[in-house]
């Protein structure tokens, strides 16, 4: 409600959006009028608008932004419609057509086409990677509050990844940068919020990061994610009780949510309640029988605390086997 509020409110008090609905309002008569007359132009207008609509955000929420893959059929269009406004301009006779009645037609054409052509070429270097794509994303629409997102989210993933702890800083602050201006230009985003706490996670800043995913929580109260990356944070830093409570709400309505029931099974273990850590654990296995070493080094430790020697010793084993391959599947 928030979001489309903000948008009606842009919509009324943004001239330059005012002006482009007027744009289409008086394409769509024009079209609405002459497509009975076999007009082009009005073919051309209601081709390219059956074919951007799709992907327009109009019907459906397609998860993305504008892109120009989305108007690539449509481009056609505005091709056809381009030659047949350069031919009235050049006053150039089309049923009679010919290089020498239309040489002009035909050089300005060419030359058009070689532009254009040369900026797809140039356009191409954006997508060497994912940072390239969004710092020109950045570069067109710097007031859109999900390209700075994007480039935020990029260089959140960055972050988990780069071993330098200078490099690593600098990383936070650029993704803690763009975080806020997404924030700044369409407020009371979760989504945002959310990984502006996986950012303040990776780059150290836990009082930060319990704050993003409670403002995402409080935004989003069933956003299973931020409650369990909450949980989790709460977990590492000891404060137990209140990651039990907080894992507890995930598993009251995603009872097979794997991470939330692991994390309650260290944080029972970690108060020394090692059968009901046990018990979580095991809800975790079956939930997701895959898992990292940590989580079987952990049952381990339960059990031998529990002086269940023999399954201590089993998950101990899964804890080798996982530290080898990355992850084991307990049977």
């Amino acid at each position: 409600k928030f979001i489309l509020f903000f948008y009606l409110t842009l919509f009324l008090f943004d001239l330059k959006s005012l002006s482009v609905v007027a744009v289409i309002i008086e394409l769509a008569v024009y079209a609405v009028k002459n497509f009975a007359k076999r007009d082009v132009l009005a073919y051309c207008i209601l081709f390219y608008a059956f074919s951007v609509v799709i992907t327009s955000n109009l019907l459906v929420d397609i998860g993305a932004t504008m892109a120009e893959r989305f108007i690539y059929t449509g481009s056609l269009a505005f091709c056809i419609a381009l030659v047949v406004l350069l031919s009235k301009l050049l006053k150039v006779d089309t049923q009679n057509i010919s290089f020498a009645t239309a040489r002009p037609l035909f050089i300005v054409v060419t030359v058009i086409s070689v532009l254009y052509g040369a900026k797809t070429v140039a356009r191409n270097e954006a997508w060497s990677s994912n940072l390239e794509l969004y710092k020109t994303g950045l570069e067109t629409a710097p007031n859109s509050w999900r390209a700075q997102y994007l480039m935020g989210v990029e260089y959140t993933r960055m972050i988990s990844k780069e071993p330098d702890a200078l490099l690593k800083r600098e990383l936070y602050k650029n993704a803690n940068e763009c975080l806020n201006r997404s924030l700044a230009i369409l407020p009371n985003n979760s989504d945002v919020y959310l990984i502006k706490g996986y950012a303040d996670e990776f780059g150290g800043q836990i009082d930060s990061a319990i704050v993003s995913y409670t403002n995402t929580i409080r935004l989003d109260s069933f956003n299973t994610q931020a409650l369990v990356n909450l949980g989790g944070v709460f977990l590492r830093t000891n404060r137990l009780d209140e990651s039990i409570k907080t894992l507890s709400r995930v598993i009251s309505y995603d009872p097979n949510n794997a991470d939330a029931l692991a994390n309650l099974g260290a944080s029972y273990g970690n108060k020394g309640m090692f059968n009901e850590s046990a018990q979580f654990y095991q809800r975790s296995l079956k939930a997701r029988p895959v898992q990292p070493p940590n989580v079987f080094m952990s049952m381990s430790n339960v059990y031998r605390f529990l002086g269940d020697s023999a399954n201590a010793q089993k998950y101990r084993q899964l804890m080798i086997q996982a530290q080898a391959n990355g992850t084991a599947e307990a049977r």
